[in-house]
């Protein structure tokens, strides 16, 4: 996990004119992503899967949260 967040991290400093304080910055850099969009975006990918389709409780961002 560390690896990948060092990745995205080196990316997001390629794809910003100036670094921003946040990890996951919002469209305006100098704020953060909120989090209905987050979860929203969670549930989109999670209904994609083949999981989806055989699970009767969804899991949220904030289960995973709690999971790691």
């Amino acid at each position: 996990m560390n690896q990948l967040c060092e990745h995205y991290k080196n990316w997001m400093s390629t794809q910003l004119p100036l670094p921003s304080e946040w990890f996951f910055p919002g469209r305006n850099p100098n704020n953060y992503i909120p989090n209905t969009s987050v979860d929203r975006k969670f549930k989109e990918f999670w209904n994609a899967t083949e999981s989806s389709k055989q699970c009767d409780k969804q899991p949220t961002v904030h289960c995973l949260r709690h999971a790691f």
